[in-house]
C-alpha cells in the first residue's frame, strides 16, 4: 500500500484527477451549442497558418540545443531534430517530466555525450527560456491591465529565475575547469556524486560565455514570438480582433500556467489559463473555451505528428524497454 502512494500509478492518478476537475471547471460556464458554433464559423486559413509557428519552434530549438552541447558538430541538425521532436512530442504527452527524462536518456546514453552533458543541456533548455518570458512579462506589465494571478504569478517566476540564474552561475564557474582524472574515478557513493556534479556544473559553458548565451537566449525570445504570432492567427481565425497585446497576454498566462507539467499533455492546464484570460479580456466563456482548446491542439500537434514520425526513424520501437526504465 504504502508502495502505490509513493508509485508511479499514484502520480497518474493525481495527475488525471485534476485534468478532469480543470475541464469540469471550463465546462460548466458554457453552452455546448455556442461552443460548437464558435468552431463551425473557425477561418480554416488562419488555422492553418496557426500550425507553422510550432515547426518553426522545433527547428530553432534544435539549433539551440546544438548550442548546448559540449561540441556544437557532436550531434548533427537533423539528428537534433528528430530528437528535439520527440522530445516535444512526449513534453506534451507525458504529465511531470518524462519528457525531459527522455531528452537526458537519449542524448547521454545514445548520441554518447554522457549523462551529466546530458543533464547540463537539459537545464541550460529550461533556464535560458527564462529571459525570453521575461521579456514578455516586462512588455505586458508596460503596456497592459493583468489579471491578479498573472500578476503574482509573474512576481514569483522573476524570483524563481534570478535565485536559479544565481545559483547556476555559481556552479558554472566554480567548476569552469574540466574536474580531474581522480575526482571523475572516485568508488564511493559520495565520491561519485560530487564527480557528476562537477561534470554536469563544467558542462554549462553557455553560462560563462556571454556570445553564446546572448545567441541561445535569443533564440528562446524568437521561439516565444512564434508562440504570440500562432496565438494571433487563432484570434483572427475565430474573428477576434483583440490584437496582439491579448496574444501575449494569453502566451504569457500558458507560460505561467504550464511550467509545472502536472497533467497527461497539459490538458486541463493549458485550457483553464487561456480561457480565463481571454474571459478577463471580455470573450463569453463558450468562445473563450473554443479557442483556448484549439489554441492546445494546433500548439501540440505538430510536435506529436513530428515527433511520431522521428520516432521511427530514431528506432524507438526496438529502445521501448530502455525508454520506458528512463521515464518511470
Amino acid at each position: 500500500m504504502a508502495r502505490f502512494w509513493t508509485g508511479k500509478t499514484f502520480r497518474i492518478l493525481v495527475a488525471l484527477v485534476l485534468s478532469l476537475g480543470l475541464f469540469l471547471f471550463c465546462f460548466h460556464q458554457v453552452e455546448w451549442n455556442r461552443l460548437w458554433e464558435a468552431w463551425r464559423q473557425a477561418n480554416i486559413f488562419y488555422l492553418l497558418a496557426a500550425f507553422l509557428p510550432s515547426l518553426c519552434i522545433l527547428c530553432l530549438n534544435s539549433l539551440q540545443l546544438k548550442f548546448f552541447l559540449p561540441r556544437f558538430n557532436q550531434v548533427s541538425f537533423f539528428r537534433m531534430f528528430q530528437v528535439v521532436s520527440v522530445f516535444s512530442m512526449t513534453v506534451n504527452v507525458i504529465p511531470f517530466w518524462g519528457g525531459h527524462a527522455f531528452l537526458v536518456y537519449w542524448l547521454g546514453q545514445k548520441e554518447k555525450i554522457g549523462s551529466a552533458a546530458a543533464l547540463s543541456v537539459m537545464t541550460l533548455d529550461q533556464i535560458v527560456e527564462g529571459p525570453a518570458k521575461l521579456l514578455v512579462f516586462a512588455y505586458l506589465a508596460l503596456s497592459s491591465p493583468l489579471p491578479p494571478w498573472i500578476r503574482e504569478g509573474m512576481r514569483g517566476f522573476v524570483l524563481l529565475v534570478l535565485i536559479a540564474y544565481l545559483i547556476l552561475m555559481a556552479f558554472a564557474f566554480r567548476f569552469r575547469n574540466q574536474p580531474h582524472a581522480e575526482i571523475l574515478e572516485k568508488k564511493d557513493r559520495w565520491g561519485r556524486v560530487r564527480a557528476f556534479i562537477a561534470n554536469w556544473a563544467h558542462h554549462l559553458h553557455v553560462l560563462r560565455s556571454f556570445q553564446s548565451l546572448w545567441v541561445t537566449v535569443l533564440l528562446a525570445t524568437v521561439m516565444k514570438a512564434l508562440e504570440v504570432c500562432a496565438v494571433f492567427f487563432l484570434q483572427k481565425s475565430f474573428g477576434l480582433d483583440l490584437g496582439w497585446n491579448a496574444a501575449v497576454l494569453v502566451t504569457a498566462a500558458l507560460s505561467l500556467a504550464t511550467t509545472l507539467p502536472l497533467t497527461p499533455g497539459r490538458l486541463g492546464q493549458f485550457e483553464a489559463a487561456a480561457m480565463l484570460s481571454y474571459q478577463f479580456l471580455g470573450v463569453p466563456a463558450s468562445q473563450a473555451l473554443a479557442l483556448a482548446m484549439t489554441i492546445h491542439a494546433t500548439h501540440t500537434l505538430p510536435f506529436v505528428l513530428a515527433g511520431y514520425l522521428s520516432g521511427f526513424k530514431l528506432g524507438l520501437k526496438s529502445e521501448k524497454k530502455s525508454l520506458t526504465t528512463a521515464l518511470a
